[in-house]
């Protein structure tokens, strides 16, 4: 988080910008990368000096591996944070092809030849470790040929201080939703007992396949949001609002298709020491689904360069998930927990309504907002009285015929928000 330091949004905000001239994105890439840079040789080198120390006064605690194992993944850290910057400047190029060759390169190179140091060589951990930091130093030059374009010797003192203002909250609220995210088990491991936590686990695991749809969205979204109101600057406020409700409708019924079958999905992937973890799936499926419209929901904070903003929305959710979760994990145990968890991401998603609006004036339509809201939430209680581990005929088509209602009713809440003209321009 301290390497990261928020540059990779920084760049995202000012990049298209309508204030950035294409002659000053080169600057501006080159400064927030030259800080990344920086920290991480700080990083490394105090890293590896304080193991090179240490290794010479005590004895490494375990036998599976070794120092190496522990610099070997120092390294690995580092290169790591340095190709996601390098993969986020492809998005804001729009070059998805560059995207998969740096993505695919690094991790399937770095695969195979973690597998080859452990099963061929025999290497172990330490092997496994090293292998993959030996890949990633190795395709760093070819990861930053292919964003040539914007990397210049040239930098900006201008670029530097505002990506760092702009950047540095980030850190603060990346520790907030580390923490937001491991709270819960630390709890129920010391108020329940750890099968409580396998339960909350099983379900998280679950529900995190509604975060793989709403991150491969941001992952499109997030280049061309600032794109959109530099191109479109008397409409994008509206696109905006539009824009989160399809998104919160499309989501809502992957959550509630998760949420209606979690007994079913919960029972034939697991044994059945883990079906209490269904009504957990129930709550964290919509409140992982809820947490995906940030996105949106944020972008009036982010373009009013807010991000302090962030930060202390960040702890107060944090504070209000331990007291809650003080509150209900005593009695309900993984249930209290995801609760708990869906509470804090409702209070997250209007908090950042809440200041888009006020700072930036971008009026998301409330009533229709609510309105599938509450679309949603009946199917959220639909689902724990339809919860059932066996899937029966009746039962299914009792969901099914939920779902189709829910897409029905939603979709007349939604329809005639986008509009093309003769020439297929959006209007």
């Amino acid at each position: 988080m301290l390497v990261q330091c928020g540059l990779n949004n920084s760049v995202q905000r000012f990049y298209w910008d309508e204030n950035t001239k294409p002659y000053n994105r080169p600057t501006l890439v080159s400064s927030a990368f030259l800080i990344q840079i920086v920290l991480g040789l700080i990083i490394l080198f105090i890293g590896c000096l304080t193991l090179f120390i240490y290794s010479k006064y005590f004895t490494f605690p375990f036998v599976t591996m070794t120092w190496v194992a522990i610099a070997s993944a120092i390294v690995l850290m580092i290169f790591k944070i340095w190709f996601v910057y390098i993969l986020d400047i492809t998005r804001l190029h729009l070059a998805p092809f560059r995207f998969l060759s740096i993505s695919l390169s690094s991790k399937v190179i770095g695969s195979i030849f973690a597998c080859f140091a452990v099963v061929v060589l025999g290497w172990g951990l330490d092997g496994f470790l090293f292998a993959q930091a030996i890949v990633m130093v190795v395709l760093f030059p070819f990861a930053c040929f292919l964003i040539k374009k914007d990397i210049t010797l040239k930098v900006s003192e201008v670029w530097l201080r505002e990506t760092l203002r702009f950047g540095y909250p980030f850190i603060f609220a990346g520790i907030a939703f580390w923490l937001l995210g491991s709270v819960d088990r630390w709890m129920l491991a010391a108020f329940t007992s750890l099968d409580e936590v396998g339960n909350y686990s099983v379900a998280y695991r679950f529900s995190s396949v509604i975060l793989f749809i709403s991150t491969a969205f941001g992952m499109a979204w997030g280049p061309i949001a600032i794109k959109l109101k530099t191109d479109n600057p008397n409409i994008y406020k509206n696109i905006y609002a539009d824009l989160l409700l399809v998104f919160l409708f499309v989501i809502l019924f992957i959550s509630g298709t998760i949420s209606l079958f979690s007994g079913e999905i919960i029972n034939l992937l697991m044994n059945e020491s883990y079906r209490d973890s269904a009504i957990a799936l129930i709550f964290l499926s919509f409140g992982v689904g809820l947490y995906g419209t940030q996105q949106i929901t944020a972008i009036g904070i982010s373009i009013e360069k807010k991000t302090f903003l962030f930060s202390r929305i960040a702890w107060i959710s944090l504070i209000l998930n331990i007291t809650i979760n003080y509150l209900l994990i005593p009695a309900y145990g993984a249930t209290g927990a995801s609760l708990a968890t869906l509470i804090c991401y409702i209070f997250i998603t209007f908090s950042y309504m809440y200041y888009s609006e006020k700072l930036h004036g971008i009026f998301f339509k409330k009533l229709k907002i609510f309105i599938l809201l509450l679309l949603g939430f009946g199917l959220l209680f639909c689902s724990i009285e339809l919860c059932s581990e066996i899937l029966e005929f009746p039962g299914f088509v009792m969901k099914l015929t939920l779902l189709l209602l829910f897409g029905i009713l939603g979709f007349f809440v939604i329809r005639n928000h986008f509009r093309f003209d003769s020439r297929g321009d959006l209007s």
